[in-house]
């Protein structure tokens, strides 16, 4: 078997840089079958190692990474709860499948590796074929990670939003490039619901879902300027236009995307609004880092560490100048 290294840290990556030929995104989520992935959650850790990955460019130009196959699977269960609501947040995507089946001696090295270093989440590196087989898990709210992250963002920026597009069909990226630029995007994760310290006791994040806290928000931004507004949400449009009460508003002001979005085609939409509003979510903290736009925080403690390492991560209280 060839010599394999494990890869711990950052700083044990960046000793092998030169010699590094090949990336393989591994996930630690779902399974990768090689030429369709099985992805039932995970899309910011994906992010996450792309971003890694093209940032380790900038010190090695021969290094290549393999993207994720073009056929991306929801999970189970939103197969079985609705067939159409599975084929449209499945990214299915034809073009170039082909290529897709070279991934595949890489799975079957990887998971060899993976067998005998007894671990699911852990990352390698085959120094005799310069494969760099790094797992979904390896940056892990790093602050190490997210430092050089900020110290490469420039030259990485562009080139990566290129790549990720690759994961969309034409027809979506027709859709994508629609997005009003100087427009609001707001995220509203269900499921993760903090404490905030802001000082306005109407925008308070309550440790339940408090729809008031969303409320107040959109009521500031209806005053405060004529920008377009879009909303993001896993909940279904109807749900969150009953619990906003903005149904006045839809489709003049605020616009709404559909919960049942390819998850690449999610994260590129957050990416072209000037303004972002955050949720505990990693798919919005890396839209916020790779589109540079201005993005309100409802608490301190933001993936990441974006709001410590990103100027453009401020809180909701110095963008409403409370």
């Amino acid at each position: 078997m060839n010599k394999t290294i494990e890869i711990s840290s950052l700083e044990i990556l960046l000793k092998y840089i030169n010699q590094i030929k090949i990336i393989f995104p591994i996930m630690s989520y779902g399974k990768d079958y090689g030429f369709f992935l099985y992805r039932p959650l995970g899309l910011g850790n994906q992010i996450a190692i792309y971003i890694l990955a093209a940032s380790l460019k900038k010190n090695n130009r021969n290094i290549k990474n393999l993207l994720f196959p073009n056929l991306q699977l929801e999970s189970r269960k939103h197969f079985f709860k609705s067939i159409k609501s599975w084929l449209n947040r499945s990214n299915i995507n034809f073009k170039n499948i082909i290529k897709d089946y070279k991934r595949i001696k890489f799975i079957n090295e990887y998971n060899l590796i993976k067998s005998q270093k007894n671990s699911n989440e852990k990352s390698y590196f085959n120094i005799d074929t310069g494969v760099l087989y790094l797992s979904t898990h390896f940056p892990n709210i790093d602050k190490t990670f997210s430092n050089y992250i900020k110290d490469n963002l420039k030259e990485i920026q562009s080139d990566f939003l290129n790549d990720f597009k690759k994961y969309l069909s034409s027809k979506k990226i027709d859709l994508l490039n629609q997005v009003q630029k100087d427009s609001i995007g707001i995220h509203i994760r269900r499921g993760d619901f903090w404490q905030s310290e802001v000082k306005d006791d109407n925008l308070k994040y309550n440790a339940s879902p408090n729809d008031l806290f969303y409320k107040n928000i959109i009521k500031k931004l209806l005053n405060s300027s004529d920008k377009i507004i879009y909303i993001y949400s896993d909940q279904e449009k109807n749900q969150t236009l009953d619990s906003l009460d903005i149904r006045k508003y839809l489709n003049q002001r605020i616009f709404i995307t559909s919960p049942i979005m390819s998850a690449p085609e999610l994260f590129l939409n957050m990416t072209c609004h000037s303004v972002l509003f955050q949720s505990n979510s990693t798919i919005s903290t890396w839209a916020g880092i790779v589109s540079g736009s201005i993005c309100p925080c409802p608490a301190k403690n933001v993936p990441y560490f974006a709001n410590i390492y990103f100027e453009n991560f401020i809180s909701i209280d110095k963008y409403f100048d409370i």
